[in-house]
């Protein structure tokens, strides 16, 4: 049953007070205007009406590559809310970051996010249970709290270091190789594939993957192709229920469902392996890594330990790798942020050592610059809501249930909270620079509150310590001064390669 509001009077920062003792219950709207309105039914919240409605829908589903430009602009012709239908859902588009905090405060025990369908189905039909990455409910909940343990605890990510700073001297090693006479990089973006899938099973599994060798474990690269070949596929069916997508897309639903066997055969024979080798080791607590602490500790079942490695195996590739190939794009076109990156590092890093967890705490420059990546550049660009009770949210009421999405692009673009939100400013985020504060809840990349993504802590010490180094070891340039441009595969990336070359550091 919905809840029901009483009516006050606030200040504008009595109400953004207020929000942040709401959680878990419904709120009123935090502008003033809003609060001296009386709230409008969710009908008539601005949008495309009528026909202009239905040619939307076809419009999104044919442009869906480009759906954070027509976002952007939807939210330029109606405002910081609209109204959308994308095919299978009906969405509420929020770009208003008091509006956003309301909405993610509002979050219950169990935040319920739109699920994607496609990918809930093969799980029904092949018996496989959902992971983190898709549970939802109490289910989620109980994953959530064992995995929590080894992926966001200060302390357990930063033990991991050791092993990254391998696979990072490894890549270094391997761009020596590949590196064309004109120093070069052929395929960045499969190079950085191939780093992340390494450190990640550096992580769950305890062994090298082979992915920065010459010659690639074929198998690894299937299981590399099949995560791309996903999202690919699910970005052509996603504006049809999964039903209809069989039997009208029936090529494009077959390279889904053989990607989705890839992915699930592939990471299955290599989590077998592992386990095997935990139970042969016995319970003699030598065996001390991600997955022997789900098996000593009996915190997961066989299934749930399988389907919740194979996502976070999938999910660790194109988002982290994506995010590094941009940060290395800005670097190389703006040298005085390499300069700084540079000094920053060679201030705090001893020059015969890697840096270590300890001294990643003092580059600050460099985690704006990642910061700074991520506003321009979110990889995963959207945060989803299912609304959990009814909210008066921008002077509309919406009801429970009605799905509501914060698209990151324009957010981050939003010169309402950026200056100059076009050009990359790393220091727009150093406050000691007597930059302004930016508002926590323009800046999402990595979602908010229980439903945080699992694997930030991991995914910024990797990217800090690989950039760190790349940074230390070659001079990056780019090949190319043309502007980037972005295409949406579910995921945000670059339409054409990023080219870069690393030239080798004169010592002095």
């Amino acid at each position: 049953m919905a809840l029901k509001f009483a009516t006050v009077v606030l200040t504008a920062r009595q109400a953004r007070l207020a929000l942040v003792f709401c959680r878990g219950k419904a709120t009123t709207v935090t502008s003033q205007s809003d609060m001296n309105e009386e709230a409008k039914p969710m009908s008539q919240i601005p949008g495309p009406k009528g026909l202009a409605r239905i040619s939307s829908t076809f419009q999104s589903a044919r442009n869906a590559a480009a759906s954070h430009k027509w976002i952007q602009r939807r939210h330029e012709e109606f405002g910081p809310i609209f109204r959308e239908s994308t095919g299978v859902i009906d969405l509420v588009f929020l770009s208003d970051a008091d509006a956003v905090e309301q909405l993610l405060r509002q979050d219950g025990k169990y935040p319920e996010r739109v699920q994607i369908d496609h990918w809930l189905d093969y799980r029904k039909r092949h018996g496989i249970p959902t992971g983190l990455v898709m549970a939802d409910g109490p289910h989620w909940h109980r994953l959530r709290r064992v995995i929590d343990k080894p992926m966001l605890k200060i302390r357990a990510v930063n033990s991991y270091a050791v092993e990254f700073n391998d696979v990072v001297a490894e890549f270094i090693a391997r761009m020596h190789r590949v590196r064309r006479s004109d120093n070069s990089i052929p395929d960045l973006a499969e190079e950085l594939f191939g780093w992340s899938v390494e450190s990640i099973g550096r992580l769950l599994f305890e062994k090298k993957l082979g992915c920065l060798s010459d010659q690639r474990d074929q198998e690894t690269q299937a299981f590399i192709d099949s995560v791309h070949a996903v999202f690919e596929s699910t970005r052509e069916m996603i504006f049809l229920p999964s039903w209809a997508a069989r039997i009208v897309m029936r090529n494009v639903w077959k390279r889904h469902e053989e990607a989705w066997g890839t992915i699930f055969r592939v990471a299955n024979d290599i989590i077998g392996a592992k386990l095997r080798q935990i139970q042969e080791k016995g319970d003699d607590g030598s065996e001390v890594g991600f997955l022997a602490s789900f098996v000593q500790e009996n915190t997961l079942s066989i299934e749930d330990i399988y389907s919740n490695v194979s996502e976070l195996l999938g999910a660790a590739i194109d988002t982290t790798s994506n995010t590094t190939q941009m940060t290395l794009h800005e670097i190389a076109k703006n040298p005085q942020v390499q300069g700084r990156i540079l000094e920053e590092v060679n201030r705090v890093v001893p020059p015969d050592q890697q840096p270590t967890a300890e001294h990643l705490k003092d580059m600050h420059y460099l985690k704006a610059v990642i910061k700074e990546t991520l506003r321009m550049y979110p990889t995963a660009p959207v945060v989803l809501r299912i609304l959990q009770q009814e909210a008066t949210i921008l002077g509309y009421t919406i009801p429970k249930g009605v799905s509501l999405a914060v698209h990151l692009y324009p957010l981050g673009r939003n010169p309402k909270y950026y200056d100059d939100p076009d050009e990359f400013r790393p220091e727009r985020w150093l406050r000691d620079e007597g930059n302004k504060k930016i508002h926590a809840f323009a800046w999402l990349p990595f979602g908010f509150g229980p439903r945080m993504c699992v694997g930030r802590r991991v995914a910024e010490l990797e990217m800090q310590l690989l950039i760190s180094q790349l940074v230390r070891k070659f001079h990056i340039e780019p090949v190319s001064h043309k502007p980037m441009r972005m295409k949406t595969n579910l995921l945000l990336m670059p339409v054409d390669p990023v080219e870069i070359r690393l030239v080798d550091r004169v010592k002095t």
